[in-house]
């Protein structure tokens, strides 16, 4: 097992034990390598970011997590992807279960056609049996963590597609929320959202934290900067897929000079220099 610490820790004896591994994880599409010999580890209650360029195989490595890789056909994945030590591609592992355990929130919002209520307790509905009088108890919980509750309380049955885009987000959390997941997989969750609704999910990222584990994929550095304790590089030659160029607490990172991937993404994202590939 892997240790680490998360932002602001000094004690070593709060150190923690990682949840969630991998090692050596590559991903083909036929020949063509997506992923190649990934290894990091991701400890309770930490927010864990992805930083990298586009196409570097952010989305895939996240997607690995979960299993939702799986869905994707023409797909081959080798090396271990780890929860709380228990291969997640085993025989033992339910994958349904895993994907309740590990949540997923998108990088736009996957919103049903049906009313704001029947959203929230979609994926809990399928999960266990929920009767009808707890229905409306687990939505508010929900929706209070996702802090939606005071905005939609007095129209939960109305469709859920008239809320806002920022308003969808929260409430696709609130889905994710609802069943209960130790990690929640977040693949750029802001990048569809103004500036107000993306204070507002970096601020529930916070709270998050501080009962669950976020794996965080994002492509603005301000943003990792504020929310994540490590991050980890993905870097990408042509041809060659995605690894890790350099893992750590987040400032370490974003400070190197000596890694010139590195050095023109930060460039790039600050306005410095332009990247061309």
């Amino acid at each position: 097992m892997i240790e680490t610490k998360s932002k602001g820790q000094s004690d070593p004896s709060e150190t923690r034990t990682c949840i969630l591994e991998t090692r050596q994880l590559k991903v083909y599409a036929g020949k063509q390598v997506l992923l190649q010999g990934i290894d990091l580890g991701i400890s309770e209650g930490e927010v864990f970011g992805l930083i990298g360029p586009s196409g570097a195989g952010k989305s895939t490595l996240l997607r690995c997590l979960n299993r939702l890789i799986d869905l994707d056909q023409g797909l081959r994945v080798e090396g271990a992807v780890l929860f709380h030590g228990q291969s997640v591609r085993g025989r033992a592992m339910d994958v349904d279960e895993l994907r309740v355990r590990v949540g997923m929130l998108f990088q736009q919002p996957v919103v049903f056609p049906l009313s704001i209520l029947k959203n929230v307790i979609f994926g809990v509905r399928h999960q266990r049996k929920i009767a009808r009088r707890d229905r409306l108890l687990v939505a508010e919980k929900a929706l209070r963590e996702a802090a939606l509750w005071q905005e939609v309380k007095d129209r939960l049955q109305t469709p859920a597609l008239k809320l806002s885009v920022g308003q969808q987000q929260r409430l696709c959390l609130a889905r994710t929320l609802a069943m209960e997941p130790e990690i929640i997989l977040m693949d750029e969750p802001t990048s569809a959202l103004d500036p107000k609704s993306t204070q507002a999910i970096d601020d529930l990222i916070m709270e998050l934290k501080k009962k669950r584990t976020i794996v965080l994929v994002t492509h603005h550095l301000n943003q990792a900067r504020r929310l994540c304790d490590r991050v980890a590089f993905i870097s990408a030659k042509s041809g060659e897929g995605g690894r890790i160029a350099c893992m750590g607490e987040t400032e370490t990172v974003m400070s190197r000079t000596d890694l010139a991937e590195l050095s023109d993404f930060v460039g790039c994202e600050q306005g410095v220099t332009c990247c061309e590939s």
